[in-house]
C-alpha cells in the first residue's frame, strides 16, 4: 500500500513537471512565431528593400527582442536554469574580481620587491 502511494505521488510530480515544461515550450514557440511574423510580412511586402527605415528598425527590434523574452521565460519557469545562471554570474563575477585582485597583487609585488644587483645575476 505504501509503495502505491509513493508511485502515485511520483507520477503526479512527473506529470506536473511535464506540464510546466510543455507550457514553457509552448510559450517559447509562441514568442518565436509572433516575433518572426513582422519580419516575414515585411519581407513579402517590401521585397525590393525600399521601405521605411523606421519600420525596418521596429521589425528588427521585435525580432531581436525575442531572445530577451526567451531568457525571461526560461528563468521564470525553470528552477535549474535559474540556479545555473546564478552560478554562472557568480563565477564570472569572482573571475573578474580575481583577475583585478591578481593584477593589484602583481603591481604591489613589483613595488615592494627590491631589484637584484647586476653582479648577482648570472651572465
Amino acid at each position: 500500500m505504501d509503495n502505491s502511494l509513493d508511485s502515485d505521488r511520483l507520477r503526479r510530480q512527473i506529470s506536473a513537471r511535464e506540464r510546466r515544461m510543455t507550457h514553457m515550450l509552448c510559450l517559447i514557440c509562441a514568442t518565436t512565431v509572433l516575433s518572426n511574423i513582422p519580419a516575414v510580412v515585411l519581407k513579402f511586402v517590401d521585397s525590393e528593400g525600399t521601405g521605411n527605415a523606421a519600420s525596418k528598425a521596429a521589425v528588427q527590434l521585435i525580432y531581436f527582442g525575442q531572445f530577451s523574452v526567451d531568457f525571461v521565460v526560461y528563468a521564470a519557469s525553470n528552477k535549474q536554469y535559474r540556479e545555473a545562471y546564478l552560478l554562472l554570474l557568480e563565477d564570472f563575477g569572482s573571475c573578474l574580481f580575481c583577475a583585478s585582485k591578481s593584477n593589484l597583487d602583481a603591481k604591489k609585488s613589483k613595488v615592494t620587491t627590491t631589484p637584484r644587483a647586476k653582479a648577482d645575476t648570472p651572465p
